[in-house]
This record gives C-alpha cells, sequence and structure tokens, in this order.
C-alpha cells in the first residue's frame, strides 16, 4: 500500500491532493457540483440530466502556500448540473487547528445557484486572514460545511495552507548503507552537504586512503544535488523551467513553491519514508515527490521515487518536458572530475568516477576510483487515462562548464531546445584524451506531455550509487529495484470495463488495473469509496456541464473561424457524433438536431471510452 505521512514526523509535514482552485495565479476552480442523482434523504431529489451516471456528492480540497504575515484570497466553484435550482442554505467554517480567524469566506449563504448559465457561484475564500500566521513553518487546516436542504451531511471542502519563508531545515532518509538529505524545494543532497558530505548517497562503511585534498573529492559526498523539473513554454511565449537545483528560487521564476516536507523512520518496518510537495511558480503544475529508502542491507543502495505531476488548471498545458536534474561528483583521483555511461537495456545512466594513477603509495586506493558509480534509473510511468510509459524519452550526460557554469544554472530555451532534439541516450565525449572527464550532470527526461485538465502522470525511478563493483553492481541494483518496487508499489483506484456500460471499480497495483484490458483510470490517492468519474461529455464543447445554443456556436467558430478548440478534450469534447473521427459539420448538425428537433443524445463519456478507447483526447 502507498506509504502516507502518518506517525511521528520530525518536523512539517503535509499530505495534500491538490485539485481545483481559482485565484489570481489562474487556478482551476473546484466543482463541487455532481454530475448525476443526488437522492436526499427525504428522497426529495430533483430530476438529473438523464445521461449522467449515479454519482455521490464529491468532496475538493483547496491547498494554498502564502508567505508568512501575508494574505491569500482565493475562490471555489460551486456548479449547478441540475434542472432545477440549487440552494446552499448556509456554509460553515472550521478551523480545525491555526489560531483562531485565519480561514473566513465572502458569503455564508443563503446562494441559489440556477441550471441556467451561468450555472455557477464563485465563493470568495479568505486564507490566513490578516497576516495572523506571521511564522515560517506553519501549517493549517480547515473546512468549508456546505449545507443543501435536505441533505443530513455537508459536502465539505478540506482547506490546507502552508506557510514558509525561502529556507528552513531540510530532513534526511536513510537505508542501511547510505542516506539522502531531502529540502522543502525539491533538492536532494546538496545544502552544506555539498562541501562535507555525508547525506549524498555516500555509504557509511566506506573508505577514502587517496589523500585527496578537495573537499568534494572524499568518499562521503556522490550526489551533489538533484531535483525533479518541469519545462515548458507557457501561454505568454516565454520558455519556464522549474526545478530545486543549483540553488533555483521560486522568488526568481525558476524554483519550485514548497507546500509540504516530510520524513517517517518509524511508521514501516521495511523501509524509511520521505515526502515533498511543490508548485510551480506560475502554480499551474503540482509535483507530489514520495521517497522510500529500504532497510535490507541487501537493497540498500538506493532510494525508490514515486512522481506525481498534476495539471492544476482548466486548461491543456501543452507539450510539457517533465523529469529529473542530477549532478554527481562520484570520489575520484583528481576533484570532481567524472566520466559516465549507461545501460539502456534497464533505463539507467550514471556517473563514474576517475582513477588516473596506479593503486599505490601516496594514491593507494582503498577502492579504485572507477568501480565508484552513481546514477538514476527510470521504472515505469503511469497515465491515468492512457497506459505505461515503459521508456524515457532521453537521458544523457553533459558538462556544467557547457550548461550550468556560465549561467548559474540551467537556462531555460538552451534546455527546452536541448530535451526538443534529444531522444534515446547521449554520454558526454569531449575527446580520446582525460579531458572527457569533467564536472558532469544527467539529465533524465522522462517524456514530453500534453497534461489535460486534472490529469495526473505518476513516474518511479530510483537514484542509486555503488562505491566497490562498478557497472556490474549498478545493474544488479536497477534489477533488485525493480523487484522491490514492484512488491512495493501501492495500490490505487482502478476503474476498468468488464462488459458492462460503466466502469468497475477495485483496488488494485497499476500493473493489475492495466491487465484487466480496457482499463479507464488508475489513481494513486483515491479509493473505492469515490467513485470513478469520466470527465468529458460528448458534445459539452465549451466544458458548461449543459447542452446550449453556446456548443453550436462554439463547435462553429472552432471548425470554421480558428476558435478555441473543444475542452477539456479535444476530440472527445467535440465528438457529438460520436464516430471517433475528426470534428466536422456532422457534428454540429448532430447537435442542432438534438437540441431543437427531439434527434439522439450524443454519447456519454463511458459510450465514448468503449467505442473509440482511450486515452480520451
Amino acid at each position: 500500500m502507498a506509504a502516507r505521512l502518518s506517525g511521528t514526523f520530525t518536523s512539517i509535514s503535509l499530505l495534500i491532493l491538490i485539485i481545483s482552485v481559482t485565484s489570481s495565479a489562474a487556478l482551476k476552480p473546484i466543482d463541487i457540483s455532481v454530475t448525476g442523482k443526488l437522492l436526499p434523504d427525504n428522497e426529495s431529489a430533483v430530476e438529473p440530466v438523464s445521461t449522467d451516471p449515479v454519482l455521490p456528492p464529491p468532496i475538493g480540497n483547496i491547498v494554498a502556500w502564502t508567505m508568512p504575515g501575508v494574505q491569500k484570497d482565493t475562490s471555489v466553484r460551486i456548479s449547478n448540473n441540475f434542472t432545477e435550482d440549487l440552494i446552499i442554505e448556509s456554509i460553515e467554517v472550521v478551523e480545525l487547528n491555526g489560531p483562531a480567524g485565519w480561514l473566513d469566506v465572502g458569503n455564508y449563504g443563503p446562494i441559489t445557484i440556477t441550471p441556467a448559465d451561468p450555472n455557477f457561484y464563485d465563493l470568495d475564500v479568505y486564507l490566513n486572514v490578516g497576516g495572523i500566521i506571521s511564522m515560517s513553518g506553519q501549517y493549517a487546516k480547515g473546512q468549508i460545511n456546505l449545507y443543501v436542504p435536505g441533505y443530513e451531511d455537508p459536502a465539505t471542502i478540506e482547506v490546507y495552507l502552508y506557510t514558509a519563508l525561502v529556507d528552513y531545515f531540510p530532513m534526511d532518509i536513510r537505508t542501511a548503507c547510505t542516506r539522502i538529505k531531502l529540502s522543502y524545494d525539491g533538492k536532494l543532497g546538496g545544502v552544506d552537504e555539498a562541501v562535507v558530505g555525508g547525506y549524498n548517497m555516500n555509504f557509511f562503511d566506506d573508505c577514502d586512503t587517496t589523500q585527496n585534498t578537495v573537499a568534494t573529492s572524499n568518499s562521503s559526498i556522490y550526489i551533489y544535488e538533484g531535483s525533479p523539473f518541469v519545462c515548458r513554454i507557457n501561454e505568454q511565449g516565454d520558455t519556464v523551467l522549474n526545478s530545486g537545483i543549483y540553488s533555483a528560487c521560486w522568488t526568481d521564476g525558476d524554483g519550485f513553491k514548497p507546500l509540504g516536507l516530510g520524513a517517517d523512520s518509524t511508521t514501516w518496518p521495511d523501509y524509511q519514508y520521505g515526502y515533498t510537495n511543490l508548485m510551480t511558480t506560475d502554480e499551474k503544475i503540482n509535483v507530489e515527490i514520495e521517497y522510500f529508502a529500504p532497510l535490507n542491507p541487501d537493497t540498500c543502495s538506493f532510494i525508490a521515487v514515486i512522481e506525481k505531476v498534476r495539471n492544476n488548471t482548466y486548461d491543456i498545458l501543452r507539450d510539457v518536458f517533465l523529469g529529473e536534474f542530477t549532478d554527481w561528483d562520484i570520489p575520484s583521483d583528481l576533484a570532481f572530475f567524472n566520466s559516465s555511461g549507461c545501460d539502456s537495456s534497464r533505463n539507467l545512466i550514471y556517473c563514474i568516477g576517475t582513477d588516473f594513477f596506479e593503486d599505490s603509495i601516496p594514491n593507494n586506493d582503498c577502492v579504485p576510483a572507477d568501480q565508484r558509480m552513481g546514477g538514476i534509473a527510470y521504472i515505469a510511468g503511469f497515465r491515468g487515462n492512457g497506459g505505461i510509459i515503459s521508456q524515457p524519452r532521453a537521458m544523457w550526460s553533459a558538462a556544467n562548464k557547457d550548461y550550468v557554469y556560465s549561467t548559474h544554472g540551467f537556462e531555460p530555451v538552451q534546455m527546452y531546445d536541448t530535451m526538443s532534439q534529444r531522444i534515446g541516450y547521449t554520454i558526454y565525449e569531449e575527446g580520446p584524451t582525460w579531458a572527457d572527464y569533467e564536472d558532469l550532470h544527467l539529465v533524465s527526461v522522462f517524456g514530453q506531455f500534453d497534461l489535460y485538465p486534472n490529469e495526473t502522470i505518476t513516474f518511479i525511478y530510483i537514484i542509486l550509487s555503488e562505491y566497490d563493483r562498478g557497472a556490474a553492481g549498478m545493474q544488479e541494483t536497477v534489477d533488485k529495484a525493480v523487484a522491490w518496487t514492484a512488491g512495493h508499489l501501492p495500490l490505487g483506484q482502478c476503474c476498468f470495463f468488464d462488459g458492462g456500460t460503466e466502469p468497475t471499480c477495485d483496488m488494485l497495483s497499476y500493473q493489475d488495473c492495466h491487465a484487466t484490458g480496457l482499463m479507464y483510470s488508475w489513481d494513486i490517492d483515491r479509493d473505492c469509496g469515490q467513485p470513478c468519474v469520466c470527465n468529458c461529455l460528448p458534445g459539452d464543447v465549451d466544458n458548461s456541464g449543459n447542452y446550449n445554443i453556446l456548443d453550436v456556436t462554439y463547435l462553429i467558430n472552432y471548425l470554421y473561424r480558428g476558435g478555441p478548440a473543444p475542452i477539456p478534450y479535444e476530440l472527445c469534447s467535440g465528438d457529438v457524433s460520436c464516430n471517433c473521427g475528426n470534428h466536422n459539420i456532422l457534428d454540429v448538425t448532430s447537435m442542432i438536431n438534438y437540441l431543437y428537433k427531439s434527434g439522439q443524445r450524443p454519447c456519454n463519456c463511458w459510450e465514448w471510452i468503449i467505442k473509440c478507447g482511450l486515452p480520451l483526447r
């Protein structure tokens, strides 16, 4: 099962599921409406739209970050997808912790939302009101309860607020033979340990008799630092790169905003657990990372990582590069100069220590430096709506003198262009001499993706090191890590078709979910107490939740006037005639016939998937 932040923690920690919120940073609103038959306790339900599946009221979360002493204003969208008025009788604010008065709303009810356009109400939500939380590293949790006549229980929106300055104390997790430091900004290793070592995938029982004079060449440093990255061209045409490496900082636009950091060394008997939660500086993409440090000595040379990347907007974010940066300073006979290698059969790339001299006094290495290695191996990626990402797009090694030194970090345009050009594996090579040994970094591009609204992509990979067995040791570690992660891969909610018109829900591993055949989705964060939801309504091209003349004009503008594409899924949302093909005038006439001539209704989401297949697109 998935590890979760419970038990005893050594610092502030936060477990959350990022979903829709509207704010000044253009986050998407939470749609707490239901597209289905809500049966109140007194059974006096309004008549639902006939094509909707039967769903209970969903629950949404607001997750926000702010500076200490600074109020954060946001809003939550409440939509009415019924055919009669939706009445919210009252709204209750509950502060579960934190100082009194940190959470407030702009309207306590009553609120009436009609089914006519606009069929929604944006409720203003105020966080850290008046800047009442003035200290860094504070975590506040609350609830907003919406009471609807006829329902015993309210619809609940959970609210999480995290306050942080640019820095606070990092945390670490360890295996039986190595350890790594985690930082609030997504960085691995680094911090002061980049000089003195000790939390950098080094080994507890390692040795260093090389009489090296440079601090970063000692055996207590393997990884200098690393970080996940998100790289894309934004809506304004600017190339943006968010990561936590090389002192990248959210205040400069190139880092991650912190949402949570935690470590747990006691709850699980066979591994230690770490957790970081990050947001890009524009707050459009959330990156949530779980780290697993095995405690068995036979599987102690790696840290397993589960990384979940979510689109936090209503928009399709195009051509987004996702992956991991790692800078290695493997112990060597000359400072931090390394060579590199790869094993494409294992999706593995690594740096190698340099061994320039004979193993004799005064360089009597207890372990030849070229047997010391460190790197990253990609295991698998999963799209909730569309299968396994079995191979990374590209992995390469490169010299810091070419990409880092002159710019004091990665330059977004240069990195985006390089990622666009490279496929497969590329190993740094400058010439036939020892100049091939350089201060190197590794770039692991898991892929370039169109991120659909509310879509989550999950990646599994490992960070590993080796101190005395060279490439053979690295390969053996990858094989053990693949087996270990398969045994510890958490179960998730699996929605799949087994011959019916709606999916079956079961708690399965991703592999078992995929093996069911026509899988609709797999979500690590949910359980079958929450239903399978298909978030495409063919024919609702403007994503309003209703069919009307606006869908006709929207589709005509798209087909003939260069207007925007149907949303949230270009093909499914605009496929009124359900023919799985290109949009054309038949879709327009089908919608007009349905609206005004008692024609056939558009197919629903499940019917579209069964006929057209996955993924939703």
